[in-house]
């Protein structure tokens, strides 16, 4: 991991992610057989993000800054797959381009409401993901996001009692709350 934030420019941000992961199946029959059981399946292909990030501080209250960002995805050829029994096959590599605008709007004294705009494959690259059943994708995808910070989380029975700012409490079970990350504050 690579990040970059200049204190002479400031709000700008330059971040950078390898990942490499090789799984190799243990089981001395498959050693040295290559596509034929040695590789285990589903495993992503050496991948980097790269993102660069500017904060846009503006006069308002409402509105009192933005953040535009731009993001590069670079994902290799995977080659070290599982063709036992047709499960998998190789896929090429591919870069996609990403574009996204964040907003936090402060609709009173203490409350943010985040919006985030987002475009994914800004180029509208054909591809074939490695982990997608669906293999070939070529859309450009646009993404509209708000998030709500949770004002209060108190637990109630077998269940978790939810409420932020005056809305409506509401009561969600534990096992939704463990899906959604819900934490108590």
């Amino acid at each position: 991991m690579f990040n970059l934030h200049p204190s002479l420019l400031k709000g700008f941000s330059f971040d950078n992610a390898f990942s490499v992961i090789y799984g190799y199946n243990k089981n001395a029959s498959y050693k040295s057989k290559g596509l034929n059981g040695e590789f285990l399946p589903l495993i992503p292909p050496m991948k980097i993000n790269s993102s660069m990030a500017q904060i846009i501080q503006l006069k308002s209250k409402i509105v009192d800054a933005i953040t535009l960002k731009a993001e590069a995805e670079v994902n290799s050829a995977q080659n070290r797959y599982l063709a036992l029994n047709d499960t998998e096959t190789a896929t090429a590599g591919y870069t996609l381009l990403n574009m996204s605008l964040i907003a936090p709007i402060n609709y009173s004294k203490n409350k943010t409401l985040h919006f985030q705009f987002q475009v994914n494959n800004l180029l509208d690259k054909t591809y074939q993901s490695n982990l997608s059943r669906l293999k070939y994708l070529n859309s450009r995808e646009m993404r509209l996001g708000l998030k709500i910070k949770i004002k209060s989380v108190e637990e109630f029975d077998k269940s978790i009692v939810v409420s932020f700012g005056k809305h409506q409490i509401e009561t969600l079970s534990n096992v939704v709350c463990e899906r959604l990350l819900v934490q108590k504050v």
